[in-house]
């Protein structure tokens, strides 16, 4: 009895989670521009130099939600420039813009500051860490060929193997005798 209730429960919990990963997968593939955002906490993957050698093409940076008046000079920001653009700068002013606090930024490999002032309502967040090349392998895996060969493929292969092992344990039963 008590195997059975594990069983039942293993069985629950697989699905449940099955079911978290397909959602996170297909909000991926719908939205595959949005960040990815949770408990305060985004990735942006690199896809320019300007940070170099802070950051390289590829990496990945992980930032936090967080409160412009806690930015200081010096910080590594996430920005939104256009609806589907992020930047990620270092903060090399702070100043009053238009009435608000606003921000100036720059690439560390970059030469002049960036044109545009930053204001609070385009801040995304701080960094908090990056993860070195992983971002090459995150971009592949949100695209269409690279969700099929990680994720799609293997939840396939796992779903047969199920099958199979439940097709296989269960006993045959063929005119009433068990050929078990």
């Amino acid at each position: 009895m008590l195997k059975s209730l594990i069983k039942v429960g293993k069985n629950i919990i697989g699905i449940l989670c099955f079911g978290l990963i397909i959602s996170f997968i297909l909000f991926r593939l719908m939205q595959p521009a949005s960040p990815f955002h949770l408990f305060g906490i985004q990735s942006f993957t690199v896809f320019s130099n300007s940070m170099e050698p802070t950051f390289q093409t590829g990496d990945i940076v992980i930032i936090r939600d967080t409160d412009p008046d806690n930015i200081q000079v010096g910080d590594v920001v996430t920005f939104r420039q256009s609806e589907n653009k992020y930047i990620t700068h270092r903060v090399n002013k702070i100043s009053q813009y238009q009435g608000d606090m606003s921000f100036t930024t720059k690439g560390d490999a970059n030469n002049t500051t960036d044109e545009e002032q930053v204001p609070t309502s385009s801040i995304m967040g701080k960094k908090l860490f990056h993860i070195p090349y992983i971002g090459y392998v995150a971009t592949f895996i949100s695209s269409k060929t690279g969700a099929f060969l990680f994720i799609f493929m293997p939840l396939l292969i796992y779903g047969w193997i199920t099958v199979f092992q439940y097709t296989a344990n269960k006993p045959s039963k063929i005119k009433g005798r068990n050929y078990s």
